[in-house]
C-alpha cells in the first residue's frame, strides 16, 4: 500500500461546548495498485449520523469537497468559486441509506430534499465506524481521480451549524521503501499535528 502524507492548512475557531463534535485527526491513505483510498477521521467521540432535525439534517455530519486536479486553496474562481470541484463525498446522507454517498459537483441535483444542491450521485459507499474512528475506502475513480493526487478540504457540522474544516493535498509518494518510509513519516508527524484540533472550533454556513 502506497502511503501518502497529508499536509494541514486551514482551521477554524470558534466556541467549544461540551460533547461538541471534534475532529483529533485525520487522514487519506492511497493504494496505487488497488487504485483507491481510504479516508479516516478520529472524532472526540462516537458520532451520531441517524438522528435528525426537523429540516432533516444530521446531529453529526461531515463532507470531502475534492478537487481531482489537485492545488490549493479548494475554493478558487472568479464566477462559481467551487468551480474547480470534481466530486462530493456526502457524510450527510448517511441517515438517508445507511452508506456514503458521492456526488458530481456540478450541475446542481434537482432533487433538494437529499443533494443540498450538489449534482447527482456518482455512486455510494460503504463506512465503517469503530467506537469514534470513521473509516471509508474509496475508488480512485468513484471521486474522479486516476493518479492518486487531488486536494481536499474535510468539513464537519452539527445540525449544519457549528463546526470546522482542514484543507489538504495528496501527492503520492514513489513506490520504494525509501518512499514508504519517508511517507510513513509525514503521515505521523501530520498527525501529531491533527491533535491540535481538539479544542478548536468555526462556524460557519
Amino acid at each position: 500500500m502506497t502511503v501518502i502524507s497529508s499536509v494541514l492548512f486551514c482551521l477554524g475557531y470558534g466556541t467549544s461546548a461540551e460533547a461538541a463534535l471534534l475532529v483529533l485527526s485525520q487522514s487519506a491513505e492511497v493504494n496505487l495498485a488497488t487504485n483507491s483510498v481510504l479516508f479516516q477521521i478520529e472524532f472526540n467521540r462516537a458520532p451520531d449520523f441517524f438522528t435528525t432535525d426537523e429540516y432533516d439534517r444530521q446531529a453529526d455530519s461531515f463532507q470531502y469537497f475534492i478537487d481531482a486536479d489537485g492545488g490549493l486553496p479548494i475554493f478558487r474562481g472568479t464566477d462559481i468559486y467551487y468551480s474547480n470541484l470534481e466530486s462530493l463525498i456526502r457524510g450527510e446522507e448517511i441517515h438517508l441509506g445507511g452508506d456514503v454517498r458521492i456526488r458530481n459537483a456540478l450541475p446542481p441535483d434537482p432533487d433538494l430534499s437529499s443533494s443540498g444542491g450538489w449534482g447527482s450521485i456518482r455512486g455510494s459507499v460503504p463506512y465503517t465506524l469503530s467506537g469514534n474512528v470513521f473509516s471509508l475506502l474509496v475508488p480512485l475513480q468513484l471521486i474522479g481521480d486516476s493518479d492518486g493526487k487531488f486536494s481536499y478540504q474535510l468539513m464537519w457540522t452539527e445540525y449544519g451549524g457549528a463546526g470546522g474544516y482542514i484543507n489538504a493535498e495528496i501527492v503520492p509518494e514513489p513506490a520504494t521503501i525509501f518512499g514508504s518510509f519517508m511517507a510513513l513519516g509525514g503521515l505521523a508527524a501530520f498527525q501529531r499535528k491533527n491533535k491540535q484540533l481538539k479544542g478548536l472550533r468555526s462556524r460557519f454556513r
